[in-house]
């Protein structure tokens, strides 16, 4: 950033001596030669406030936009990660209702399985 600014002050010097060897070379008086410089170097200095101005809602722009499609996406998985877990549980109902009796078997493997999926210590609360 400082380098940006020595830059900027180049400018304005390098425009300045510019504009005073101009003037001079047309041979106005040195009144008016500074009124037009002093005029010169304050729209410059205008103009690179302004620019910067521009530069930093820009960036808070950006963020801002950022932050928002970050939380957008956060609540969208949230939701679809609840909504797969419902998904899940409804599969299992309809395999133990197709099973029967045929499902006992395979409860010893099942259990274990569903109660670490639902374990309260695992699950963030939903807000």
């Amino acid at each position: 950033m400082l380098l940006l600014w020595l830059f900027f002050i180049v400018v304005i010097v390098v425009a300045v001596v510019s504009a005073v060897v101009s003037l001079k070379r047309l041979g106005l008086g040195t009144v008016v030669v500074v009124v037009v410089v002093v005029a010169f170097a304050v729209i410059i200095v205008v103009v690179i406030v302004v620019a910067v101005v521009v530069f930093v809602l820009v960036a808070f722009l950006v963020v801002f936009v950022c932050l928002f499609v970050c939380l957008f996406f956060k609540s969208l998985i949230n939701l679809l990660q609840i909504t797969l877990q419902r998904l899940a549980a409804q599969v299992c109902g309809l395999f133990v209702d197709v099973e029967e009796k045929n499902f006992e078997r395979r409860i010893a493997t099942v259990l274990p399985i569903v109660a670490s999926v639902i374990a309260p210590d695992q699950f963030e609360p939903v807000i």
